[in-house]
C-alpha cells in the first residue's frame, strides 16, 4: 500500500511543475505568466532593463538590454506593448549580440530559446506604424520556482511625426512603377 501511494505521488509531480527551456509557450503571451506551478516572486527583482534611447521616431531601431545585477537568469519573455496590462504588441523585437532567442507571441515579443544561465540578454526593438508610448515589459525567470511577471519595464516615448506602414519600406515601389506605366501609356495614346 505504501509503495503504491509513493509511486503515485512521484509520477504525478512532473505534471504539476513545468519548465520551458526552449522559451515561453504561446499560452503565456497574454498574461506573461510562466506555467511553473507557483506564483510570482515577492522578493525585489535583481534585474534591470535599459534602452539605448527613451524616445523613438518611425522605423527607429533601439537596443534593449536585460541585465542581471547579481543572480543569473534562465529565461525571459519580453514584449513591446502600448499598454503594459493589455496583450497587444507593436514593432519587432529581434535577437542581437549573439543572443539565442525566438518568438512564440508574434513580432513584438521575444523569449529565450535555451535554458542556460544568462547574465544579460541584448535585443533590438524596431518601431513600426505606432505613434504612442511603447513599454518594453519583461517577465524574468531566475529558476523554475522563482520568477517575476512583468518585473521590469521601460517606456519609450514617440517623438516623431505620424508613421505610415509604407514609410521607409519598399511597399511603395510597386505603386510608383504602376503610376509611371500609366503615364507612359497615356502619353502613347495621346501621341497616336
Amino acid at each position: 500500500m505504501k509503495i503504491t501511494i509513493t509511486c503515485f505521488i512521484v509520477l504525478a509531480m512532473p505534471s504539476v511543475v513545468t519548465g520551458y527551456s526552449a522559451g515561453a509557450p504561446s499560452g503565456a503571451c497574454d498574461s506573461m505568466t510562466p506555467n511553473h506551478g507557483t506564483t510570482t516572486s515577492s522578493a525585489p527583482i535583481p534585474y534591470t532593463l535599459t534602452v539605448s534611447t527613451n524616445t523613438y521616431d518611425c522605423n527607429d531601431v533601439i537596443t534593449v538590454t536585460l541585465v542581471a545585477s547579481s543572480d543569473a537568469f534562465k529565461g525571459f519573455l519580453c514584449q513591446a506593448r502600448p499598454d503594459v496590462n493589455t496583450y497587444s504588441t507593436v514593432g519587432t523585437l529581434a535577437a542581437s549580440g549573439g543572443l539565442s532567442a525566438t518568438s512564440n507571441c508574434g513580432d513584438g515579443a521575444i523569449t529565450h530559446s535555451e535554458g542556460s544561465n544568462k547574465t544579460s540578454a541584448v535585443f533590438t526593438w524596431t518601431a513600426s506604424g505606432n505613434s504612442s508610448t511603447v513599454n518594453i515589459v519583461c517577465t524574468v525567470v531566475q529558476t523554475q520556482m522563482n520568477f517575476w511577471v512583468k518585473g521590469v519595464q521601460q517606456p519609450i516615448t514617440f517623438s516623431g511625426s505620424v508613421c505610415s506602414k509604407a514609410q521607409g519600406s519598399s511597399a511603395s515601389w510597386p505603386l510608383v512603377f504602376l503610376l509611371l506605366a500609366l503615364v507612359a501609356v497615356q502619353r502613347k495614346i495621346s501621341i497616336t
